[in-house]
């Protein structure tokens, strides 16, 4: 019998040697009116060495308060409560005297006495606890930004979403979740989107970004820039789709503003030309292209002295400079097409700052037809005086054979008078 035991007492010692958890045995210490005041270390294993960096000697035989001073006087009571009553307990807690995280169960083999099962959680503790402030963190983030975030299910259905996705829906966060996301997408484009988030669950397609029309509670719409991912597992069976919305309606306003404007320019009956200090066109609108007969790509990489034959380079640097000091100018001059024709133009040119450049705008008019016009009013116009000239002088000659006719009167009445007062048979008759 006694070699029985001493040989369970051996296969105990053996065990207790080599677990992998501390293990400390305690008793209570009271004080003279049975009140415990604190707790004596009688055996611990080596395991308790290593965990804590405590060695045997520094520990047996001393009160917990002597080896670990600051250790939480509620794990203490714990200690307390388990040796007196004799019911098991669990604590986890950080040891300041050690710096360490501790999991440990405590129990009662008898009154006035308890062990403690530890073992070092301080890795797996700082982990949760990293994992818990990026939870945090990006619940921050989430929450803060700007754009709507939402998480979709299998079935189309919005499992998770900031408080951003529900005011760009104009909708309370209740209703929101487990509402379906074809459902807040405008009609026009729920087709489209059904299609793409089918692909993106069967995993055809791994993410997607593109404008989508969307449409509120309330019934008006808005505009957003979906950025949408499929997020599986690492086997890669589908978890859930990720979706990040901005709203860009009032881009969008500005971006079909810009198309207004950049039509019109382009519409316009006059040439418009954009350029730099360095004579470089940065803009030219069809006008230019049509009126010269050059691409707009090729005018983009020439100068102003590659069509005008009178503002060559060196003139361009006094002629920027009187520009930057009057502003604006009024000029005629040609513009060489691509075919070697002279087209003579009125430029109104600008000069203005954008960004902290310069720049200078240019309105081409084509003086062709004018000065066909021109040409054709001074035509008329000499035409004019000729006939002008002709009539005077027909008038002048009219008033002349009117005097001579009068004159003539004068003579041949005389003449009459005289042949009526000669004799018939004078030799004058005939002469008169």
């Amino acid at each position: 019998m006694n070699h029985t035991a001493a040989a369970s007492e051996e296969k105990f010692r053996i065990l207790f040697e080599t677990m992998h958890e501390g293990f400390a045995m305690h008793e209570v210490v009271f004080d003279e009116a049975g009140t415990p005041v604190d707790c004596r270390y009688l055996d611990i294993n080596p395991a308790f060495e290593r965990l804590t960096g405590l060695s045997r000697d520094a520990v047996v035989g001393r009160s917990v308060r002597e080896v670990l001073p600051h250790l939480d006087e509620k794990r203490i009571e714990i200690y307390y409560r388990v040796a007196m009553t004799g019911e098991p307990a669990e604590a986890e807690s950080f040891v300041h005297d050690l710096g360490r995280y501790y999991r440990a169960r405590i129990y009662s083999p008898e009154r006035g006495k308890f062990v403690v099962v530890f073992e070092d959680v301080t890795e797996q503790k700082k982990a949760m606890l990293e994992l818990t402030r990026r939870e945090e963190l990006l619940r921050v983030v989430f929450e803060a930004s700007r754009a709507g975030i939402l998480m979709v299910d299998a079935a189309g259905s919005i499992t998770f979403a900031n408080r951003r996705m529900a005011e760009m829906l104009g909708c309370s966060m209740d209703e929101l979740l487990f509402s379906r996301y074809p459902d807040h997408v405008h009609s026009e484009q729920r087709a489209t989107g059904d299609d793409r988030m089918r692909k993106l669950i069967a995993g055809e397609i791994d993410h997607v970004a593109t404008e989508r029309h969307f449409i509120r509670k309330d019934g008006t719409d808005f505009w957003g820039y979906l950025s949408g991912k499929r997020y599986a597992d690492a086997d890669g069976n589908f978890n859930s789709l990720v979706g990040h919305i901005t709203d860009i309606s009032d881009l969008k306003g500005s971006t079909r503003t810009l198309e207004l404007y950049s039509y019109a320019l382009d519409n316009a009956r006059d040439s418009i030309f954009l350029l730099g200090s360095t004579a470089r066109f940065q803009f030219v609108n069809n006008a230019v292209c049509e009126t010269l007969g050059y691409s707009r790509q090729e005018l983009l990489e020439m100068h102003v002295f590659d069509i005008d034959p009178d503002f060559p380079p060196e003139i361009w640097a006094r002629h920027w400079e009187e520009l930057r000091e009057l502003g604006a100018m009024r000029v005629e001059t040609r513009h060489r097409a691509r075919d070697g024709s002279m087209i003579p133009v009125e430029l109104n040119i600008r000069f203005f700052l954008f960004d902290g450049n310069e720049y200078v705008l240019a309105l081409a008019r084509d003086l062709t037809e004018r000065r066909k016009f021109e040409s054709e009013r001074h035509n008329l116009e000499q035409q004019l005086l000729h006939t002008q000239k002709l009539e005077s002088l027909g008038v002048l000659a009219g008033g002349i054979a009117h005097d001579f006719n009068n004159i003539l009167m004068a003579i041949m009445g005389n003449a009459d008078l005289a042949l009526m007062r000669i004799n018939k048979e004078s030799p004058a008759v005939e002469n008169l």
